[in-house]
């Protein structure tokens, strides 16, 4: 049950973490539909469904884990270590990949969106729109930063999770003795 919460944990936090950069990417979007698209509503369906569906996604974890003296892992042998290898390694790498997909949209969007920008012809109007066009432009700089390092921390930490597993599948050829053709 310890390995089913642990893992579930972990790909609800990469999909929420994904729904966020996406979000940001229907904020920024100059269409009115995408931004329409992130509502409230809309996030509470996501959230229901992203727990529904990684519930169900991780209940591998109850059958293919086995209870050892050093910890709770998958039984080396077994062709669920292989799978257990493989799938740590995609989501996290699937997870990176479309958070930094999304974030250079993001980017894109916003720099899009300060050239669209219609500047005012009279003088009275640019004294009062320079002060707002700068708290608009800190303000999508700080967006931005957030998004980059927000990605970057997520790839760090997750990092580790992938490089043990890489290790982990590498490390025991025993349990891999089975997937290797025979010569």
């Amino acid at each position: 049950m310890r390995s089913y919460l642990f893992n579930l944990s972990i790909l609800l936090s990469r999909q929420f973490i994904t729904l966020i950069s996406i979000d940001r990417w229907l904020v920024t979007s100059s269409s009115a539909w995408l931004r329409r698209q992130s509502s409230p509503k809309t996030t509470q369906w996501l959230i229901i469904g992203s727990v529904i569906f990684w519930s169900l996604y991780a209940m591998h974890a109850l059958i293919g884990y086995g209870s050892n003296p050093s910890g709770c892992y998958p039984s080396p042998g077994t062709i669920y270590s292989l799978f257990s290898s493989i799938d740590a390694i995609m989501t996290a790498v699937l997870s990176s990949v479309i958070m930094i997909i999304f974030s250079i949209l993001t980017l894109h969007n916003l720099r899009l969106n300060s050239i669209r920008r219609i500047q005012p012809s009279t003088m009275q109007h640019t004294l009062v729109t320079v002060p707002e066009r700068q708290r608009r432009s800190k303000r999508n700089t700080q967006f931005l930063r957030l998004s980059l390092l927000q990605v970057l921390v997520f790839i760090i930490l997750n990092s580790g999770w992938t490089v043990f597993a890489i290790f982990s599948a590498v490390s025991k050829p025993a349990a891999l003795g089975h997937f290797r053709p025979q010569e």
